[in-house]
């Protein structure tokens, strides 16, 4: 389904998949409702930048604002609209603060995409480098629409020590800087990538080892 028929790599969804995947968002809710089990919401991919310009190595796939834009336009808000889960909420961009701008700018200026849309997803990987003032400023263009924190976890950094820091008040202190700096700028929520992890960072299949709030020692 993807341009380098790979699930890993950089490559994007070709365009006669795009109902496809929608219907596969449709058949994985239907099955959970199956077991009486709901969704709040949904995202349009994560880290939609993955898959274009970085080669993560693992499974990934690449969105252009302007092909989210329309894979949400003529596919995904008419068809989860049309379906037994219209109450799902759409989220946007879950990417780093670093193409906010433009995912906005791109796809909510459009009525007919945007009209689908209720909230704007932060991952906070790139923080450090891109101040808050860009997720004021998306407030300011677009109040209607909720932001939220969809990603974060210490340890992510390829050069760092230790994925798990045991005890780290350094890690503890990033954390909240974050939260309250985001909350500070018009963000609602905050949300953790890992809760619970073991002393090496996992289970993780793809060795992308992590620390977390919690540590469980499984000896």
């Amino acid at each position: 389904m993807k341009t380098n028929n790979d699930f890993i790599g950089l490559g994007q969804l070709k365009e006669e998949h795009y109902q496809t995947w929608v219907d596969y968002f449709i058949k994985f809710f239907d099955e959970y409702s199956k077991q009486n089990v709901s969704f709040w919401a949904m995202t349009t991919q994560n880290e939609p930048m993955h898959g274009i310009v970085y080669d993560q190595g693992f499974n990934c796939m690449g969105w252009t604002a302007e092909q989210q834009r329309i894979w949400i336009r003529s596919n995904l808000g008419p068809t989860l609209t049309a379906s037994n889960h219209s109450s799902i909420k759409i989220i946007m961009h879950d990417d780093q603060r670093w193409h906010l701008e433009n995912y906005t700018q791109t796809i909510l200026t459009d009525p007919e995409a945007a009209q689908y849309i209720s909230g704007i997803g932060l991952h906070w990987y790139t923080d450090g480098f891109i101040p808050p003032s860009v997720i004021e400023e998306t407030h300011n263009n677009f109040p209607d629409y909720f932001i939220i924190g969809t990603e974060a976890c210490a340890g992510a950094i390829p050069d760092q020590l230790y994925d798990v820091a045991l005890g780290s008040w350094e890690r503890a202190v990033n954390y909240a800087s974050d939260i309250i700096q985001d909350f500070n700028h018009f963000v609602g929520g905050w949300t953790d990538w890992n809760f619970v992890l073991d002393r090496e960072g996992g289970p993780n299949w793809a060795s992308n080892f992590v620390d977390a709030p919690m540590i469980r020692d499984n000896e």
